[in-house]
């Protein structure tokens, strides 16, 4: 996490356009002493560092943390903030205010003595990987080394005294201008690390906050979910009658190429397994149905989905009969859009190694099963009911090969099931059909799933979205007395603290099963139910 000094500050600082904060950054140019306007080196930092940072503090509200480094004792020992670097000497943090990203480096020599040190701005892109800044340094973001990059140095000692330092210049003690830009850039990193977890009613009802969302989608511009979250509580978009023209329970939605992909389930006397695709045939986009070949025997329900490379594949799921599966589905998409899907059919895989639904797929550089029901059992006392046999395991198939191994077990009492959000180590896994309210994160290096703060409640079949240092989860359905129900809560989990789920409000586009979903960069809601389907596009059709 951060150092502690920029997570402890004055909780007046943390209100949005608060009277000191906005006295504050007032401050920065009203104290600039006017001796200092006849040194160069002050003045050019003034204007490339210092102005910059107070004309975006001023026109941008809610800044935002995209990535902090610890650097160690060698200075070449780098990695990303997390729990347990906060002791670290020195970190290096960018921080994001509108288009342009501030580069910040906090030290704590100790409980009274800090330093920060603001760097010129950098445009949005230029947010390095932790692999890119321990190849290239500084000289990859400015091109210079960095004792020759432009920089204000604040010193805090025993107080409120503040000392401030223009390059390798003067240090110029006890300064209002030095205390001003201070408090400024601490409560920006404060407010910065905590704003994706911190979604209440005032941020709700921020105009700017919706102004800027407005402004990211008519520009085709990703939006965060923290920010997007507030829009789509109010509603502010088109509702549209589209979506998978068959089924009526989504079960998953997918993206490929651009393109959304939704798993349905039909009910009835005869359930059974869809797929359909939205693509654009002539003129119109419209939803085309990936077939199974005739005769086939189709899932009825409870079937695993994920897409590799160009490749649909739906693992299991169960029969008519409630029999599990150990069957394995593949549709090969690039293929099929040659002729607009017309000739083409899911065609069997190698199968698995057992009966599993209701489980978890996830394809890294190896696809993993979480979870799932292994087969059916009658409950004790309920000769004609059936209860799910959970197995509480998970497998794995290896790069390029069709078998399927035990890859070990999964955190105590969790079903699996659910849904995932996938980063380059690992993956989370939500809770799914079991209800359980459980989650884990799945290591790909050390192949272990550890466990996460459940959630509060009997939860499962929501959706997972990451943003920063914050996962979040929507929708799904709860355990209320004798059934479970469509939830519209949304929470939220700091994983640099991990001190347990909050609630951040309330959303009924994602309720249920409806599912948050990116056509062709563009964020939509995709929802199917009994009652009808459509497509929530947030600020109106593009």
């Amino acid at each position: 996490m951060i150092h502690s000094f920029l997570q402890s500050g004055s909780a007046r600082f943390e209100q949005l356009a608060g009277p000191e904060l906005a006295i504050a950054v007032r401050e920065i140019d009203s104290k600039f002493q006017p001796d200092w306007k006849k040194n160069d080196v002050a003045e050019r930092t003034r204007a490339t560092v210092v102005e910059p940072f107070q004309r975006a503090m001023a026109a941008h509200g809610q800044p935002r943390l995209l990535r902090s480094f610890s650097i160690g004792e060698k200075k070449e020992d780098l990695e990303l903030v997390g729990p347990g670097h906060n002791k670290a000497e020195e970190q290096l943090h960018f921080l994001e205010l509108g288009e342009q990203v501030f580069v910040v480096a906090s030290y704590q020599r100790d409980h009274d003595r800090t330093e920060l040190r603001l760097y010129p701005p950098l445009p949005r892109r230029g947010v390095p990987t932790l692999e890119a800044l321990k190849e290239r340094g500084f000289q990859g973001l400015y091109g210079q080394d960095r004792g020759d990059v432009e920089v204000v140095r604040l010193f805090r000692e025993r107080g409120p005294r503040t000392d401030v330092q223009f390059g390798k210049g003067k240090r110029y003690e006890d300064q209002n201008f030095a205390w001003a830009l201070y408090e400024s850039l601490t409560s920006a990193l404060r407010r910065g690390d905590r704003s994706a977890a911190s979604l209440g009613p005032e941020l709700i009802k921020a105009q700017r906050i919706h102004e800027f969302v407005d402004a990211r989608l008519r520009e085709g511009r990703p939006v965060n979910f923290s920010l997007l979250l507030p829009y789509l509580a109010h509603a502010k978009g088109q509702l549209l009658p589209d979506g998978p023209p068959g089924g009526q329970v989504l079960l998953h939605a997918l993206e490929w190429n651009g393109k959304t992909v939704a798993v349905t389930q039909e009910l009835g006397p005869k359930p059974r397994i869809r797929a359909f695709l939205r693509d654009q045939i002539g003129e119109q986009p419209t939803w085309l149905e990936l077939r199974f070949p005739a005769q086939a025997e189709v899932p009825a329900r409870g079937v695993s989905a994920l897409i590799q490379g160009d490749r649909l594949r739906l693992f299991g799921g169960v029969d008519r009969a409630n029999n599990g599966l150990a069957t394995e589905w593949t549709f090969a998409l690039e293929q099929g859009a040659r002729n607009a899907y017309l000739d083409s059919t899911f065609q069997p895989g190698p199968g698995l190694d057992g009966p599993r639904a209701f489980a978890t797929a996830i394809a890294p550089d190896r696809v993993a099963l979480l979870g799932g029901v292994a087969g059916f059992y009658a409950g004790r006392g309920k000769a004609e009911a059936e209860a799910p046999a959970w197995q509480r395991r998970w497998s794995e198939q290896a790069k390029g090969q069709a078998g399927w191994r035990d890859a070990g077990a999964l955190p105590d009492r969790m079903s699996g099931g659910g849904s995932t959000f996938a980063t380059a180590d690992g993956a989370f896994v939500g809770p799914g059909a079991g209800l359980d309210g459980r989650l884990c994160y799945l290591d790909f290096k050390n192949r272990v799933a550890i466990e996460l703060p459940e959630l509060p409640g009997r939860l499962g079949l929501g959706q997972l979205h990451l943003d920063d240092s914050v996962l979040y989860y929507s929708g799904g359905y709860g355990l209320r007395g004798d059934g479970a129900s469509a939830e519209k809560i949304v929470y939220g989990l700091d994983l640099n603290q991990l001190d347990g789920w909050k609630k951040i409000g309330d959303c009924q586009l994602l309720a249920g099963s409806n599912r948050l979903v990116h056509r062709g960069g563009r964020p939509m809601i995709l929802g199917l139910s009994p009652q009808g389907r459509f497509t929530f596009v947030p600020g109106g059709a593009p």
